[in-house]
């Protein structure tokens, strides 16, 4: 069951709703896991635009089920307002969306308690969307709340919803306006109608698991949000990371496959708290009103300043994200130069994180990088190298800091707006005992290398072949800073074309007693007469050891061969083996041909360097190309 989850990297608002769209169309199943009403997001799908607050936006997929979770908590009559509005833009939803039955009811009293506690609070307002998020999630912690299941048995639904009130009355008092009865009677007409949406929603997700069925999370609100990790006490009321996602819905971390998340190219926040790089000037101004940075759910002007990196990397150790959604490049389309927040200091010393305390928070002193802008369109854009120079080294260097590629860029509000990096997959072995390494006896001649544990065992081996032993350890880094990670990552091809940097680091070197390695990188997918063959892209003996990179010799005796699949071909797994090397090794005679025979049939490959105009009469180019395979995604 693949399940790929996306979150807001930063305090909200980051545009999460149009990936999720996207990935909404390759999805049986979208799943809210935590929040309300008080999260929103707008999507624009085929000219027309969509609010959304807590229903899932993979309701625009006619194909896809939609499930709001027991982590969730639900105000029944907003449910129903944003259904209704969906069917007036033409979106039918019956049979599609669904509520866990453990998900716990928002009333109109908490709402009302909300608004209170912020009048209480004076001018240390927490900034809430007063939807009685906070208040609903009170009562759930101290087991008085109501969840989806009691408002089916009436005689227990109006105890229940009289004792919470009977609570909420007697700390508020006379300032509370609320009258029970009148909530009691408004969903003694809810009950039917709401009948046919109530689910379990464990039967129905484990269902899903065992039809393997794509799985979409889609994340509201953000992790500097987060009741545990956020900027608290300026957050909302539940786990807006990962944490809440697994709480929030019986998936299993095993069935998590991608993390993504969602960074705005500069910050915002709505509410009050801390906000290191706010901007109140013209700056600020000029970033919310060309990103018309108003809340969806509020109405309200948000805080603009420029991207936080130290934001984005305290989110990252948080969530563990695979890949990156960059929005909104288009905003800063006009600026000659560009701010970028890289550390923190408090009171002359540098801070490791980002800090708990909002005091604190409230004092930092921000370092930033300046870098320079672009003042050119990026709206136009479909592909990465569309982008102006200085965007792209912009993305590059978010990428570097924290150590997460960019997958797709934002450069405007309509889902076309969408730049998906178009991609050859770079694989490594995640653990020694991968399949892989079998492939290996075809380019060498040897019966087998087969794994046993953590230990490569031979058999018949070719001579000159003894190999034994091996490490899937490595780091291989493109370019001097392009890292595959994690292993299995997608690469553009022209990142490719000079031999990689490889590092190693031995678990244990009690046990290494090799001072000579031999590095295999090995193409195991090459179509051949109807079936797949292994190509030898590389072989280095005499490599040793070195920090931070393997030192390679750079003759060897089959030299660096950039990956080149065949156009309209699967991604290629790229896979890099190193294993000790035996003494007195050598190339034998019957192999000293290795780099003369390790050719591929003769194929064209889809090179993103290339514009169309020049790719000849087939007309694959960059466009051609990314149009009709996207990101790949690993090979089942």
């Amino acid at each position: 069951m693949p399940v790929t989850v996306v979150l807001g990297a930063q305090w909200g608002d980051e545009g999460k709703g149009k990936l999720a769209d996207i990935l909404a169309h390759e999805s049986q199943i979208c799943c809210r896991a935590q929040g309300g009403n008080n999260a929103g997001h707008t999507i624009v799908a085929h000219g027309v635009t969509y609010d959304f607050h807590i229903l899932p936006s993979g309701l625009i997929n006619p194909g896809c089920i939609n499930v709001i979770g027991s982590g969730c908590v639900v105000h029944v009559p907003s449910f129903f307002k944003e259904l209704e509005a969906l069917e007036k833009h033409g979106l039918h939803t019956d049979g599609r969306i669904f509520i866990s039955d453990r998900a716990h009811v928002v009333f109109d009293v908490h709402q009302m308690a909300d608004g209170l506690e912020e009048v209480e609070l004076g001018g240390e307002m927490i900034g809430t969307t007063k939807k009685g998020i906070g208040p609903a999630y009170s009562t759930k912690m101290t087991r008085s709340g109501l969840r989806m299941c009691d408002l089916f048995d009436e005689a227990i639904f109006e105890t229940k919803l009289r004792r919470l009130a009977g609570g909420f009355q007697k700390r508020f008092g006379d300032l509370l306006k609320y009258n029970v009865e009148e909530e009691i009677a408004r969903y003694k007409g809810f009950r039917e109608r709401l009948a046919p949406y109530v689910v379990d929603q464990i039967p129905l997700l484990a269902s899903a698991k065992e039809k393997n069925a794509k799985i979409l999370v889609e994340g509201a609100n953000a992790l500097m949000l987060d009741i545990d990790y956020g900027t608290y006490p300026f957050v909302t009321s539940s786990n807006t990371g990962l944490g809440g996602v697994i709480t929030g819905l019986n998936l299993g971390w095993r069935s998590l496959t991608e993390v993504i998340g969602v960074v705005k190219a500069y910050t915002t926040r709505v509410g009050s708290g801390p906000f290191p790089t706010e901007q109140l000037n013209e700056v600020g101004d000029k970033l919310q009103k060309v990103g018309h940075e108003v809340g969806v759910t509020t109405g309200r002007k948000r805080r603009c300043g420029w991207l936080d990196l130290v934001v984005v990397k305290h989110s990252h150790a948080c969530n563990d994200y695979t890949a990156i959604n960059l929005t909104k490049l288009d905003v800063l389309d006009d600026f000659a130069e560009l701010k970028v927040a890289t550390a923190y200091s408090y009171k002359g010393q540098k801070l490791d994180g980002f800090p708990a305390n909002p005091e604190i928070l409230a004092e930092v002193e921000v370092q930033y990088d300046t870098l320079p802008g672009w003042q050119k369109p990026t709206t136009g854009a479909t592909s990465w190298y569309d982008l102006p120079h200085q965007a792209r080294s912009y993305i590059e260097y978010i990428e570097k800091f924290i150590g997460v590629k960019v997958k797709w860029i934002g450069v405007g509000p309509a889902r076309e707006h969408m730049i998906t990096r178009a991609t050859l997959r770079i694989a490594l072995p995640k653990r020694t005992e991968s399949a892989m390494y079998a492939n290996m006896n075809k380019l060498v001649n040897a019966a087998a290398l087969l794994l046993a544990g953590t230990h490569i065992a031979t058999a018949d081996v070719a001579p000159g072949f003894p190999l034994s032993g091996g490490n899937s350890n490595l780091t291989v880094v493109y370019n001097g800073n392009d890292t595959v990670s994690p292993p299995g990552e997608q690469l553009p091809r022209p990142i490719t074309a000079q031999r990689p940097s490889i590092g190693y680091t031995p678990q244990s070197t009690s046990n290494n007693t090799s001072t000579s390695y031999i590095l295999f990188m090995i193409d195991i997918d090459v179509p051949r007469n109807g079936t797949r063959v292994p190509l030898l892209h590389w072989l280095a003996p005499n490599t040793t050891l070195s920090t931070p990179f393997l030192s390679i010799p750079e003759q060897n005796p089959a030299p660096y061969l950039q990956p080149s699949p065949p156009v309209g071909d699967i991604p290629h797994a790229y896979n890099f083996i190193l294993l000790p090397q035996p003494a007195g090794f050598s190339i034998p005679e019957q192999y000293s041909g290795l780099a003369n025979n390790r050719s591929a049939e003769p194929h064209r490959h889809a090179d993103d360097d290339v514009p169309s105009s020049q790719t000849g009469g087939d007309g694959w180019g960059k466009s051609e190309w990314e149009r009709e395979w996207g990101v790949y995604g690993a090979r089942e």
